[in-house]
């Protein structure tokens, strides 16, 4: 089709432009580079804008995958790594708003909460620990490893050949994979766990009672046991017709039920990160002091009475 083949040609001056944008000495490149990945973004996004792809896709998509594209761009030709970092954070919050249009909530605030949050916090500490202290005649050089990219070509080669594949699986051979069998789940079978999320959907319809709880609910036939103080036996209710499991929900109480070690051990990993970034800070930190105060330096005066 035309417009893979507009695509492909894309990706190949998407990596032409991108190898001229990446960290070097000599910068008399990079406003082609620019140029080639400007143009290369637009024919892309033209191509998908007319094939199957967008379908249906509104405006927003385009704007945030834009800002995505470029914050990517701009966090690996960088040479300053903090201004990375904070283009990084760019990037996070446009994926965060595509994954809202897919009514992906719950990857939308994770993807902030742990890349945007912990992730992006522990490498500013490692950058700081990285990077060399500047000198006083040079107070704005950049050392070796910030101002030249290492191994572009095959970085920018694999990159690109990656992008490529999955542009294409995605315009055109999604249609044409085999289709999975699907375990049957019953609809909302998780209220029975959000005993919570259906009081509150109860009070606010004003279905239960004062001084009465939810005890149990009952998916199959959407009805609530109601307990209360009262002598009274327990009385069943119908939920309300628009009381859904939503993704947030179907993902916690998955996160909660099936994969819990995981969950605990993967924020342990984390905050072991964020120690050691801060016991390391720490010693660099007192290493510097020392090494800089005069009275450190000093020679011990000798003894009176001591022969020169």
């Amino acid at each position: 089709m035309v417009e893979m083949s507009i695509i492909y040609a894309a990706c190949v001056a998407g990596a032409i432009g991108l190898l001229f944008l990446l960290p070097r000495r000599d910068r008399r490149w990079a406003p082609i580079g620019a140029v080639l990945g400007g143009g290369a973004l637009g024919a892309g996004l033209l191509a998908l804008s007319r094939g199957q792809v967008a379908g249906g896709v509104d405006v927003f998509f385009y704007i945030l995958a834009f800002l995505a594209v470029a914050g990517a761009v701009r966090m690996i030709t960088h040479s300053r790594p903090v201004y990375s970092a904070l283009y990084f954070i760019l990037v996070v919050l446009a994926t965060a708003g595509l994954f809202v249009q897919l009514a992906a909530e719950f990857m939308a605030f994770t993807l902030i909460i742990v890349y945007a949050g912990a992730i992006l916090i522990t490498y500013l500490f490692v950058i700081m620990l990285a990077q060399e202290a500047p000198d006083d005649q040079h107070p704005d050089a950049l050392t070796e490893y910030d101002a030249t990219a290492r191994e572009p070509i095959a970085a920018t080669v694999v990159g690109f050949v990656l992008l490529a594949a999955l542009l294409g699986m995605m315009y055109r051979g999604t249609s044409q994979m085999p289709a999975h069998a699907v375990t049957h789940v019953p609809a909302d079978s998780e209220l029975e766990m959000l005993l919570g999320k259906v009081d509150a959907a109860l009070r606010e319809a004003e279905l239960i009672r004062h001084g009465e709880r939810v005890e149990s609910v009952d998916a199959a036939d959407r009805t609530a046991t109601l307990i209360s103080t009262s002598p009274e036996s327990p009385r069943l209710v119908s939920l309300p017709a628009d009381l859904h499991v939503d993704n947030v929900d179907a993902v916690g109480v998955s996160l909660l039920s099936e994969f819990p070690v995981s969950l605990e051990v993967a924020g342990v990993i984390l905050m072991l990160a964020m120690l050691g970034a801060v016991v390391l800070a720490r010693k660099e930190t007192a290493g510097d002091a020392a090494a800089s105060d005069p009275k450190s330096q000093a020679p011990t005066p000798k003894p009176l009475g001591a022969s020169s």
